[in-house]
């Protein structure tokens, strides 16, 4: 599953700024698994 193909989906319900919010929680989230990992 790529979260970036429901991404592109045309869909009313997607806005620009909740977009870009999930796109930062992911970054921070895959940010620390790194850091779990590289501990």
């Amino acid at each position: 599953m790529r979260l970036t193909q429901v991404a592109h989906q045309p869909s009313p319900a997607w806005r620009p700024t909740l977009r870009t919010r999930l796109s930062y929680l992911l970054a921070r989230i895959r940010s620390v698994v790194l850091r779990r990992r590289n501990a």
